[in-house]
């Protein structure tokens, strides 16, 4: 790896307070490599077998499962720091039961899962920090797919879409999505035309206004208590 990336990976959130040194330790260790994939690009199918966790160090990424009739329903998307595959570092027999595709270009760090389960006494003393990070990043993931559960318990389109804005809005109000209407419709379980009018009928309504993949909120009151 160039010192580019070196730095990008220093300052990532897996390997905070970690001198390079370590960094670099583990990473020639577990013979990690940085791949660049293209947006839209597969990282990984739900057929395929474990052998890898991942980092995204720069771009975004989005869990999916495919369902029936070729839809899919987006689990997560997770951004810059963010881990996943992860859940099979004790069972690599299964298959994925998800897809991983990059969101945007995005930069992965990919680390074989054998690292981790063959861990001599040199690694564990390298890698103790490294251990504090990634539980800290999939505490955080933990928490992202949770509030997708709670959105998604609703049967209520608005509902959920009233959640979702009052989770993600910043002090003014707005949510910048970074979804276009096809994959926030698969965010919520629904059909792009059910979306589409949801949202055209919560602007007439006077409650938000959409421009792209930016929300504001406008009646803030209402979308709270239809959120409640």
């Amino acid at each position: 790896m160039d010192a580019e990336t070196k730095t990008i990976l220093e300052n990532s959130e897996l390997f905070s307070n970690m001198s390079r040194a370590n960094m670099e330790n583990i990473l020639n260790c577990s013979q990690s490599r940085l791949r660049k994939y293209k947006a839209g690009q597969t990282i990984f199918s739900q057929e395929e077998k474990p052998n890898k966790f991942y980092a995204v160090i720069s771009g975004k990424v989005a869990l999916v499962k495919n369902v029936a009739l070729g839809k899919k329903n987006i689990l997560c998307e997770l951004k810059e720091g963010s881990v996943f595959g992860e859940d099979f570092f004790l069972d690599r027999k299964e298959d994925y039961w998800y897809d991983a595709e990059a969101v945007v270009n995005s930069e992965i760090l990919e680390i074989s899962l054998k690292f981790f389960s063959d861990m001599c006494e040199e690694k564990c003393i390298c890698c103790k920090q490294l251990m504090r990070n990634l539980l800290t990043i999939i505490t955080k993931k933990e928490k992202i797919i949770l509030k997708k559960v709670y959105i998604n318990s609703s049967s209520n389109l608005l509902t959920k879409i009233s959640i979702w804005l009052v989770n993600n809005a910043d002090s003014k109000g707005m949510v910048k999505s970074g979804m276009g209407r096809e994959q926030l419709a698969n965010y919520f379980g629904v059909a792009r035309p059910s979306l589409s009018r949801a949202l055209m009928k919560m602007q007439e309504e006077g409650l938000i206004k959409v421009k792209k993949d930016v929300f504001y909120i406008v009646n803030n009151d209402k979308i709270r208590e239809f959120s409640e």
